[in-house]
């Protein structure tokens, strides 16, 4: 017979092979929509006129692929995440599996206003302050706006809203509640700190391809700020705010 602690004990690790699976499903999707979107969005534009209308003043293709990429990825991270948390725990319900994966109790209010307020101002620090007066001419803000300003702007504000309210709910899901409760069932946690943080650092190669140091070290505070959130509250709402706090800033200069 299945005791409650029991059946709690079973949903509350996955084997270390499974979340491979997950995160390697999410690679291969990630790097699908990010280098074969375009290329394929610049081989269609000839046959779809409507490829172009998305291009917007920059007349690029490619543009408008990597456009459409940034609206779909989140749905795709959320989606592969759950897919994976189901097929490995098919008999239970839904929403126990979403509890246990990091949706659980919901804060008050001010705890998650708190929070993305935090995530504003850390956000406000690198960009207005460090990277500009310290670091070298390059950027967070230029390396996220890169070529997209020259897109329509209904279709800038919808990849605006997706990057302050579907990205940080995918990523958080992903990252701090499949991975992180994962490896801290199997590892210790500060090493599964390292290892999600390092996954998630490296989803951002843009930053890492910078050669600044101080957005290196921005994005390893970012990590450890979410990932330290997620341990001390034991859900994913906080660092959700705080993602949704820090990517905040980016979508408003943009």
């Amino acid at each position: 017979m299945t005791t409650p602690d029991s059946a709690k004990s079973s949903l509350s690790v996955l084997s270390l092979r499974a979340l491979g699976g997950i995160f390697l499903c999410f690679l291969l999707c990630f790097l699908i929509i990010s280098f074969a979107l375009p290329i394929l969005f610049q081989s269609w534009a000839p046959k779809f006129p409507a490829i172009m209308s998305l291009a917007g003043s920059s007349g690029d293709p490619a543009l408008a692929g990597s456009g459409v990429g940034k609206l779909i990825l989140p749905w795709l991270i959320f989606g592969i995440s759950l897919l994976g948390l189901k097929g490995q725990f098919e008999r239970q319900p839904l929403k126990e599996i979403l509890q246990r994966f990091g949706f659980g109790p919901v804060p008050s209010w001010k705890v998650l206003i708190g929070t993305f307020v935090i995530g504003i101002l850390t956000m406000q620090i690198f960009t207005k302050m460090l990277i500009p007066n310290v670091g070298n001419e390059q950027s967070l803000v230029r390396d996220a706006a890169k070529g997209l300003d020259e897109l329509p702007k209904w279709f800038l504000a919808l990849i605006a809203i997706n990057t302050f309210t579907l990205v940080p709910v995918a990523e958080e899901f992903l990252f701090r509640g499949v991975l992180y409760t994962g490896l801290s069932a199997l590892w210790n946690k500060p090493l599964s700190m390292v290892v999600t943080s390092a996954g998630f650092i490296a989803l951002h190669p843009g930053n890492l391809a910078s050669g600044n140091t101080l957005i290196h070290l921005a994005m390893l505070v970012v990590a450890v700020l979410l990932v330290l959130a997620r341990e001390k509250t034991g859900a994913l709402y906080v660092p959700i705010m705080l993602h949704a706090g820090l990517n905040f800033p980016l979508v408003s200069i943009n």
